[in-house]
């Protein structure tokens, strides 16, 4: 078992013990995030640093869990493990605080890949509706927040339907192939309103509520519009 702890915690720690060892690292693990911010965040912030092609994966966990030889956990609960058990040193606490600032999900195993959704491009998503400059130039998600957080007075309100367009376009993007699957898109479109608009820049003078409901209905005209195509 401790062994196995020390191992997540390496991987937990994979960039900065990256940095250390000045070389690239494997581990047996793969993370993931509920939070579409964060990842968004760090594919970004990949790509520019490797100057090369980074994709944004998304997977389906339930289905992971279904898969034999594959085992997903969520990181919080070893973390509570470890505090209960008093052995929260065999990771660093550094690393346990990055963990929880994106809820991380761990997947260990063979047949990974029968779990992959959808695979996008960073190429594709840097340029849509909800990607801002500042977005890609802070270093962290605190440092973007502080500095939305300072230039939000000077951003002109965007009409309610037009925002909404911005966040279901992206989401259709991120769906890629899957893009006629309203609800997969619709999943996104509230992953994308979660922290708020407000955090992608975008300001206007509806509440949150009123937003996801215009979203919802967006993607229910689209429906509608292609039932409506169907002959039979």
């Amino acid at each position: 078992m401790q062994d196995f702890l020390k191992s997540l915690g390496m991987h937990l720690g994979k960039n900065a013990e990256e940095a250390k060892a000045g070389k690239a690292m494997r581990t047996k693990f793969t993370s993931t995030s509920p939070r579409l911010e964060w990842t968004l965040h760090l594919t970004g912030k990949k790509s520019r640093k490797l100057h090369e092609q980074v994709n944004f994966v998304i997977f389906d966990l339930q289905a992971l869990r279904q898969t034999p030889e594959t085992t997903v956990f969520r990181v919080m609960d070893v973390l509570r493990f470890l505090e209960t058990s008093k052995q929260t040193h065999l990771i660093p606490t550094e690393y346990q605080q990055w963990a929880r600032n994106c809820d991380e999900y761990v997947i260990m195993g063979r047949g990974i890949e029968k779990g992959i959704v959808q695979i996008t491009s960073w190429s594709e998503l840097r340029w849509t509706p909800i990607i801002n400059d500042t977005f890609c130039r802070a270093y962290t998600l605190s440092l973007y927040e502080r500095f939305q957080h300072e230039r939000m007075g000077g951003i002109i309100q965007t009409e309610c339907g037009q925002a909404c367009e911005m966040v279901v376009s992206t989401a259709r993007i991120m769906a890629g192939q899957k893009t006629e699957d309203i609800e997969f898109v619709q999943h996104l479109v509230h992953l994308i309103l979660k922290p708020g608009l407000r955090f992608w820049g975008i300001q206007v003078s509806e509440d949150d509520a009123e937003i996801v409901k215009e979203c919802d209905e967006l993607l229910g005209d689209g429906l509608a519009a292609r039932m409506s195509q169907i002959s039979v």
